[in-house]
């Protein structure tokens, strides 16, 4: 090959993945977070209600 560096292009790609799977988790973890403030306010509002 007349590259200097052959691996180059497939580092380039692992980067690229990794940074996408970071970003994935990331949006996930966030989404997740919301989800269960969501289920705690309504399980909280539920026995707040029952207590009026």
């Amino acid at each position: 090959m007349s590259r200097d560096d052959p691996i180059a292009p497939l580092l380039e790609e692992i980067e690229k993945e990794q940074r996408r799977k970071a970003i994935t988790s990331r949006i996930a973890r966030i989404s997740l977070a919301w989800f269960m403030i969501l289920l705690m306010l309504g399980w909280v509002s539920k026995y707040a209600y029952r207590l009026i």
